[in-house]
């Protein structure tokens, strides 16, 4: 599954610290130095912080990597991961036009595999900015519109509720609005009709919100993007996409079928055996999820897709893939989100998006069983982060290591995620006890000895329960096992029914 609930795949938890830059003045010097020299066609990434800090220029980079920058970057990444018990992971870092990768750890921990830059990995949800991508090509092209209701082009299309069927359009689709419970989802096949069988389905997924009044992240949307593109392409989504966007953009290292990917060293996922060591765990997607969440690919490729975007939709040869235009929507604001650090503050359509002390940033984040990715992008400075990993607490490693890199790289950090406020929560939730619903799990505030719980049920499961703390206005935090930072759950009243959102998903109450 794509993006699901995070879930621990690690049984302990590590208390991470950070080291402080003690000399930003040079490396955001540094940083002003590449800038100035992208516009010739050259850029820096900064010089290491600390030890490798100096006033002289820094060292270019060669094609093995061994450069100051990048073996400060290797040792950091090397030392937090083993902090946060990851495996393996890999990082790249694109400022102005170098980039800097580096990898750490096991690819695969079964049968010691060392993981390397070019790895592969499951880069999970991020696939959905590709599709994305591809969708706005098609829009460029008129083959598609963003405000046309999709049935037009899928007159095969049902939901249950006639009225969304009739309403409902990519731009919905793109920005998660359509209302779609976005976890509903079935194998259907490896053959090339799995998003025609799979669309067929929809008639019984039922719906979380109303249409367009609410972001409740959707894998299913994605999927239906997918069966859009093909309509109009008259082909397959693995072949649309690999014909107009990873092979215009070079990708040597992106594939969206194993049988492609086995042609590489490809990362594992890996969950917690019994005896709290990771162990290779072998689920792979299912071909339907495509545009959701399948595709395998290395940090470089990441930033060859990442570089069209800073380059308003230019390829690398200068070719114009995507419109200035279409590039600046679908890193525009479309829609508020219940204004969490990590999965988007805003939305836009593909982009995921945050406000850093007044700078602009948008990004994605993915995951699989056992695999975790994160991207980052901060236009004003033309910095680029994409972080993939294969299990531990991959979320402290994300949040420790980016805090560092645009600390030093850009004067800027990512916002911390939420934690408890220190104030008591109300006796009544605000009002806000009660039983919430999607397909799958059942959500339950609940109140016993002046505090209060989130009791969890995934269907055919045991409950869970995790006690709630105030984290501001309808706000709570509570913490999963073997995970360091919490976890937040906001609720909120639309047109009268009262929602709860975990996960970036919206519940509403059913009692």
């Amino acid at each position: 599954m794509s993006h699901p609930p995070r879930i621990p795949s690690s049984a302990k938890a590590a208390d991470g610290t950070r080291s402080t830059p003690t000399r930003r003045t040079v490396l955001r010097g540094s940083l002003a130095a590449a800038a100035v020299a992208g516009t010739a066609g050259t850029a820096v990434v900064g010089t290491a912080p600390a030890a490798h800090a100096s006033d002289a220029p820094p060292a270019e980079a060669d094609p093995a990597g061994d450069t100051p920058t990048a073996r400060h970057w290797r040792s950091r990444l090397a030392t937090l991961a083993a902090r946060h018990e990851v495996p393996g992971a890999s990082l790249g870092i694109l400022a102005g036009d170098r980039v800097v990768k580096v990898a750490t750890g096991l690819a695969n921990a079964d049968d010691r595999i060392e993981a390397t830059p070019d790895t592969l990995w499951q880069i999970g949800s991020i696939t959905k900015v590709w599709t994305a991508t591809l969708a706005m090509r098609l829009v460029d092209e008129g083959a598609i519109d963003l405000d046309t209701p999709v049935v037009r082009h899928l007159p095969e299309l049902r939901l249950p509720d006639p009225d969304r069927t009739r309403r409902l359009t990519l731009r919905h689709l793109l920005a998660h609005t359509s209302g779609i419970d976005g976890d509903v989802l079935p194998d259907t096949g490896r053959g090339d009709d799995c998003l025609e069988r799979f669309t067929a389905l929809l008639k019984d997924v039922p719906a979380v919100h109303p249409l367009g009044r609410a972001h409740s992240y959707c894998n299913v949307g994605l999927i239906l993007t997918g069966r859009l593109i093909e309509r109009r392409t008259g082909t397959t989504w693995d072949t649309a996409l690999r014909e107009r966007v990873i092979r215009p953009l070079g990708l040597t290292r992106s594939h969206t079928l194993p049988e492609d990917v086995l042609a590489h060293r490809a990362a594992a996922g890996h969950t917690s055996g019994p005896d709290g060591r990771p162990r290779v765990d072998p689920t792979w997607m299912p071909r339907s999820q495509g545009p959701c969440g399948i595709v395998c690919s290395s940090v470089g490729d990441v930033l060859a897709f990442v570089r069209l975007h800073l380059n308003d939709g230019l390829g690398p040869d200068g070719t114009r893939l995507l419109s200035a235009r279409a590039a600046e929507e679908m890193r525009s604001f479309q829609t508020a989100t219940p204004n969490t650090p990590d999965t988007g503050e805003s939305w836009g359509l593909g982009w995921a998006r945050w406000d850093w002390d007044g700078r602009a940033v948008y990004g994605h984040d993915g995951r699989t069983q056992g695999q975790s990715s994160y991207l980052r992008v901060l236009p004003d400075a033309r910095l680029a982060v994409v972080l993939l990993t294969n299990g531990g607490d991959a979320q402290a490693l994300y949040h420790d290591l980016y805090r560092e890199i645009f600390t030093e790289l850009a004067g800027v950090a990512p916002r911390p995620p939420h934690a408890p406020d220190g104030t008591r929560p109300p006796h009544d939730a605000g009002g806000y006890l009660g039983r919430y619903q999607r397909v799958g799990v059942l959500e339950e505030i609940l109140e016993r000895g002046g505090a209060l719980f989130l009791r969890r049920t995934f269907t055919g499961g045991t409950p869970s329960e995790f006690e709630l703390h105030p984290a501001g206005r309808d706000l709570y935090v509570h913490r999963l096992p073997g995970v360091r930072d919490w976890e937040p759950l906001k609720c909120f009243t639309l047109d009268g029914t009262r929602y709860v959102c975990q996960s970036d998903r919206v519940l509403p109450q059913i009692s």
